[in-house]
């Protein structure tokens, strides 16, 4: 029992000198990069784990996934529309409808209606 009452002692000595180290190293990074907030953003992204990979949902088409996207956008912003109401001057203006042009798989072009 003894050996078993030591080894716990040594295990919690152990992760608070860790604790400690940790966080003095990351203090000391962060500190460096605190001037340049481009470094400072990476440096938390990666500490966090972030992956800057974008997840698209399953897709067969390209062409019917930016439909579909675009049936929801357009469809919120007809909501969005209905609550603000008529007596709102020039809503079409505020809120363009968007539809998606999808090329060869990218969907980065846009345009209004």
């Amino acid at each position: 029992m003894v050996h078993c009452e030591i080894h716990g002692d040594l295990c919690r000595n152990n992760n608070t000198l860790l604790c400690k180290e940790k966080k003095c190293f990351y203090s000391t990074k962060i500190e460096e990069r605190r001037k340049d907030k481009k470094k400072l953003f990476k440096l938390t992204k990666n500490l966090i784990g972030s992956n800057s990979k974008v997840n698209l949902p399953h897709f067969t088409s390209a062409e019917l996934l930016a439909n579909k996207f675009s049936t929801f956008v357009k469809r919120k912003t007809t909501i969005i529309r209905r609550k603000i109401g008529s007596d709102s001057p020039n809503t079409t203006a505020i809120f363009p409808l968007m539809h998606i042009l999808c090329s060869r798989g990218n969907f980065t072009l846009f345009s209004y209606q």
